[in-house]
């Protein structure tokens, strides 16, 4: 009986234990998962702020002017353990700006291509040269203008006149014998001057079925040659240069993103797509059906004397159906008097549509559309073996038509925004 009993007693501490134990392993699990959600609640409250220090970071850049290829360590938070790194350069006609930030252990970072938006935006600034803008057939000019004080009229080319019921659809305002300048437009001469080159930069080779991305955070990659250059079965994308002394051809097999090109004469051959800046001291052909994608710029520049000498193949030519976005410059180093030109130097071909802004020193031919803005020192049509001088055909300018976010040109702006994030 008293085995018995022993047994029974026994039997029921081990069944306490066991409960004890259990009891005791729940309530640890309890209080590790209590701790996990704490440090994951930090965790996630520590990385929320660097995201928003980020932001804060590219206020800062869109707002400040800081000195490029210079850190500059702020702190937009109250926590002593934060850091936030702010970074700026050039990068063509834009900028590259980048932004980390570091809340005790938790980091985050973005880079982004910063480009200007104007204040007012409007869609034509023609340089007043005592000859006024003649419309002619279906040209179109929508939002507000800059017009020399002869004005806008009505004019007829080979038997078109001027189809549409209004001339502006816009408010008119007086333009001056000059245009807005270029706030950044050393950018242009230090490209093409090589004063880019830097410790920063390092050499590569083009080869067939190159594939390379790379980032902005590291150094900006280098291609230079004194021979033509033909681009083709090639990915490149990010932070990349390619030059030549002579000539670069772009083939519709290449896919390029974001990179800058730079010779004497650029090609895109038929249906070529991407987005890239290219600087060019002669000529640029956009060959018909080419898509070129947001934010691009080609750039032309060249000093008084070669514009006098080859007034015909000192060009900008987009061809039929060419879709660009971004911005066009026809530069000019030298600005002064030049003797009479009746050659178009930025060329708009039908059924080419540009979003974006225009900007030429000398003759534009507009017979597409252009959808943002155009600042041009005198328009110029050729037709049936005859000039006409400040005239459109056809053409269209629609202010209307450029997104809201779009920012490009720097035209005296101190507005900055993003215009792509890059990876």
């Amino acid at each position: 009986m008293l085995n018995r009993l022993t047994k029974i007693k026994a039997g029921a501490l081990q069944y306490v234990l066991v409960i004890s134990v259990i009891i005791a392993i729940i309530l640890l699990t309890f209080i590790l998962l209590i701790n996990l959600q704490n440090k994951l609640s930090a965790k996630y409250l520590f990385y929320k702020q660097a995201i928003l220090n980020v932001n804060y970071g590219f206020d800062y850049l869109s707002n400040t002017d800081i000195e490029y290829n210079q850190v500059l360590t702020k702190q937009f938070s109250d926590n002593i353990k934060e850091s936030t790194l702010i970074f700026k350069k050039k990068w063509g006609l834009f900028e590259v700006g980048s932004v980390a930030s570091k809340v005790r252990q938790e980091h985050f970072q973005k880079l982004g291509l910063l480009g200007w938006k104007q204040d007012k935006r409007k869609a034509l600034y023609l340089q007043d040269n005592n000859t006024p803008l003649v419309m002619v057939g279906d040209a179109k000019i929508i939002g507000d203008v800059f017009l020399p004080k002869r004005g806008v009229k009505t004019g007829n080319i080979g038997g078109t006149s001027f189809y549409n019921n209004k001339l502006i659809e816009g408010v008119k305002h007086a333009s001056t014998n000059k245009l807005p300048q270029i706030s950044n437009s050393i950018v242009i001469e230090q490209l093409l001057k090589h004063y880019y080159l830097n410790d920063s930069i390092q050499n590569f080779e083009l080869e067939e079925n190159l594939n390379i991305i790379q980032s902005f955070n590291k150094k900006t990659l280098l291609h230079e040659t004194t021979s033509n250059i033909y681009i083709q079965n090639i990915s490149l994308k990010g932070n990349i240069m390619v030059r030549s002394d002579r000539k670069i051809t772009i083939a519709a097999s290449a896919k390029l993103n974001d990179i800058i090109l730079i010779a004497p004469e650029i090609v895109l051959e038929k249906n070529v797509t991407g987005n890239f800046q290219a600087f060019a001291t002669k000529a640029i052909t956009i060959n018909e059906n080419c898509k070129i994608n947001y934010p691009s710029s080609l750039v032309l520049s060249l000093n008084k004397a070669k514009a006098e000498k080859n007034q015909k193949e000192n060009k900008i030519e987009l061809k039929q159906g060419v879709i660009f976005k971004g911005v066009i410059i026809y530069n000019k180093e030298n600005s002064e008097p030049q003797q009479s030109n009746y050659n178009p130097q930025i060329i708009i071909k039908e059924e080419a549509i540009i979003t974006g802004e225009v900007y030429c020193e000398a003759n534009l031919e507009l017979l597409g559309e252009i959808r943002g803005m155009v600042v041009t020192k005198n328009f110029i049509t050729n037709q049936q073996g005859s000039t006409y001088i400040n005239h459109i055909l056809n053409g269209t300018i629609n202010a209307n038509k450029l997104p809201t976010q779009y920012v490009g040109l720097n035209l005296n702006s101190s507005n900055q925004n993003i215009a792509k994030w890059l990876y």
